[in-house]
């Protein structure tokens, strides 16, 4: 934890970026490297009828963070989606109650 879902943004742009991300990530947030996890989801959006491009997403899940880790993650995030060539970005933080979480 945590994961980070991209949507809208192609699995290449993610490979490419990745490691710098990760390591920037595990930097800010203090965390070991292999709790962090990316995936890139491909999703087909629709409008009137026809396939529509989407906006690109990027969505957090995790244990809930002070906000001044979360601006800097969002920070963060929204520089490596523009610097793969996507203007505009969407981030969303989902928190998770530590008692809500399972890991076998």
């Amino acid at each position: 934890m945590p994961m980070i879902n991209f949507k809208a943004i192609a699995t290449d742009d993610v490979l490419k970026a990745s490691k710098n991300m990760l390591d920037d990530l595990q930097s800010i947030l203090q965390c070991p490297r292999d709790s962090l996890h990316l995936e890139v989801t491909q999703s087909v959006y629709v409008a009137d009828g026809e396939p529509a491009k989407g906006m690109p997403l990027v969505e957090v899940l995790w244990f809930e963070r002070p906000e001044d880790l979360q601006k800097k993650t969002a920070d963060l995030l929204v520089k490596y989606v523009q610097d793969m060539g996507y203007q505009h970005v969407e981030i969303i933080f989902r928190n998770i109650e530590k008692d809500k979480f399972y890991k076998v």
